[in-house]
């Protein structure tokens, strides 16, 4: 597995899926009838996040294709920092995994965290995401622990933490081409 370089005192780590599964996820996208509005927390607010999302359903194929490629980066996570296997007992079948398409100029513009107060939320513990094409200019940044990744990268997936210190933005200036990613996240097994 090809990995990308984020410092080990940074507790993430980034690898990269097969090109040919991120060409399947943007199709899936497309080809679906059930696209909505991207929201935040409960609703929709277009001044803190812009996109088109779709919901990667549980029972397609390529959730599980997906979700193996996934298990990868979370062994080696888990090689990395094995603490977190010993104490935690998570999967990511709590809430779908989203499939989100970003026009020029749209993002999710404003510094955010994965946990909130709410019942599904609380119980969120890592954060993935998967770059599903390459789109320059617009990555990522979680400034408090001083990361970024300047470009989205077709297959470049990211794992991090749900909590605070790993608050994030899109980066959104000087895009000029349509970003897809794949996100989601590993919850406290019920």
């Amino acid at each position: 597995m090809k990995e990308y370089p984020i410092p080990y005192d940074k507790v993430m780590h980034a690898w990269y899926m097969p090109h040919d599964l991120c060409d399947d996820l943007i199709n899936y996208f497309e080809d679906s009838s059930q696209k909505t509005r991207g929201k935040v927390g409960d609703g929709i607010n277009e001044t803190v996040k812009k996109s088109t999302d779709v919901s990667l359903e549980f029972n397609s194929p390529l959730f599980t294709d997906y979700n193996q490629e996934l298990q990868k980066g979370i062994d080696a996570y888990e090689k990395k920092y094995p603490l977190l296997k010993q104490e935690s007992k998570y999967d990511n079948l709590n809430e779908t995994t989203n499939i989100q398409k970003y026009l020029p100029g749209e993002g999710f513009y404003e510094l955010h965290t994965e946990r909130e107060n709410n019942p599904v939320c609380i119980k969120r513990i890592m954060v993935y995401m998967t770059y599903l094409n390459d789109c320059e200019n617009a990555g990522t940044e979680w400034p408090y622990v001083g990361v970024k990744v300047p470009h989205a990268e077709k297959g470049l997936s990211v794992l991090w933490s749900a909590d605070y210190p790993y608050a994030h933005k899109g980066l959104t200036e000087n895009v000029n081409d349509i970003k897809y990613i794949a996100t989601g996240w590993l919850s406290y097994a019920e």
